[in-house]
């Protein structure tokens, strides 16, 4: 994980210093600079496991993280070392003294902070709702925390439902070894950020984060504890449609940031206070089934590509029928346009199926533009020069729709 956060410390950087490569040098000042300025708290560069900055010695202020290992995996140990830089910043830090939970080691203030592990078993994803940002699912959710840590897991909560997605009623629990393990059944639908640049060859990663209300690191650490119910099966696909193929499940956890001003504290001064929560995630990452989107979809753009050349081969002064091919073939092109535009939400950026759409609204024009020369040609008795516009004029659909194709295949 230190060497991911490392990596997007530098993107953080690149982005916040609008680095272009152009200068090797100052770029590099620029990014030292940037890196320079994560000096304190207020400060603080946005990382996975929280934020990061650094001291005068140029190390990173952070915690001791503890580790066990059970049944040959690594998990984190039920009790972790929060390392406290301003008291003054913990919500609720003369609370957590009081109940014995803070370590004073020689000045230096360490929070004793127990850790709940959890796990998300998946049953099924539906209804995945492009349009409108969403997706269902139905999943087991479960938690493994230690008997006096008192987990009140009606605090539970998933920041990104939108319907739904209530723990409900506890359907196992088991004790053993001074550690609970209970579990729930969760049906809702959430929020999803889907990305279209690559449409249709596009994938999206549908994710479930899941944080307990009113806790911060300080009071609680969400880990995430491996596979929880023995009923999972690992090769089955929790999809329920067939537009979309599996293509990875992964469970990770982060830290999310809140920053406000104090909280109204007007003796804390102007600098940010920031509570940071604990969450565990399950990135479901899918792909679009391109062979049946290709039936379904390319099939009747190969129609007016077929009409298209078809109509290179009458002759040239037959122009009522040539034209009105072009005509409908231009007007099918764009009712199907529009059709993919309203099965897709409003994206300011071209996505790779506009580029092939691109190309037939311009065979359809070539061919309306040709047949009009080559008719023109044909009265004035140039024969050969009309036989060469209508076979450039299909040799160049042809070549283009492979151009275009190649273009989309390679972004």
């Amino acid at each position: 994980m230190r060497w991911y956060e490392s990596a997007r410390l530098i993107f953080q950087a690149i982005a916040a210093k609008e680095v272009t490569g152009s200068e090797r040098s100052s770029d590099r000042r620029k990014i030292r600079d940037w890196l320079a300025s994560r000096d304190r708290p207020e400060a603080a560069a946005e990382g996975t496991a929280g934020p990061i900055y650094f001291d005068k010695d140029h190390n990173v202020q952070r915690g001791i993280a503890i580790g066990l290992f059970y049944g040959g995996k690594l998990f984190s140990a039920p009790v972790q070392f929060t390392l406290v830089t301003d008291p003054d910043k913990v919500p609720g830090f003369d609370r957590l003294r009081a109940s014995g939970m803070v370590i004073d080691a020689s000045g230096t203030k360490i929070v004793k902070t127990p850790v709940v592990y959890a796990g998300i078993d998946l049953n099924s994803l539906d209804n995945i709702d492009v349009r409108a940002s969403t997706f269902a699912a139905d999943f087991f959710v479960w938690f493994r925390f230690q008997d006096e840590s008192n987990l009140d897991v009606h605090e539970v909560e998933f920041p990104t439902a939108v319907s739904g997605a209530q723990l409900g009623k506890e359907v196992w629990r088991r004790s053993s070894g001074g550690f609970t393990t209970s579990t729930y059944h969760v049906k809702g639908v959430f929020h999803a950020e889907y990305e279209f640049a690559r449409f249709p060859f596009d994938r999206q990663t549908l994710r479930i984060p899941i944080q307990v209300r009113n806790s911060t690191s300080y009071t609680l650490i969400l880990a995430y504890g491996g596979a929880g119910s023995r009923q999972t099966k690992a090769d089955a696909s929790p999809l329920a449609s067939r537009l979309w193929l599996l293509q990875n499940q992964i469970f990770y956890r982060d830290v999310v940031s809140y920053q406000s001003a104090a909280f109204g504290n007007q003796a804390a001064g102007t600098g940010q206070t920031g509570i940071e929560f604990n969450r565990i995630n399950a990135a479901i990452t899918i792909k679009r089934d391109v062979l049946g989107f290709a039936v379904k979809n390319f099939l009747p753009l190969l129609c007016i590509l077929v009409a298209v050349v078809i109509g290179y081969m009458i002759g040239a002064d037959v122009i009522n029928p040539r034209i009105s091919i072009g005509v409908t073939a231009l007007l099918t092109t764009s009712v199907l346009y529009q059709k993919l535009a309203g099965d897709l939400p409003s994206v300011t950026y071209i996505i790779a199926m506009d580029y092939v759409f691109f190309a037939f609204f311009a065979f359809c024009v070539l061919y309306l533009l040709l047949t009009v020369v080559s008719y023109e040609t044909h009265k004035l008795k140039k024969q050969q020069t009309t036989k060469l516009l209508n076979l450039g004029g299909a040799a160049l659909t042809f070549l283009t729709l492979l151009a275009v194709l190649a273009f989309v295949w390679v972004r």
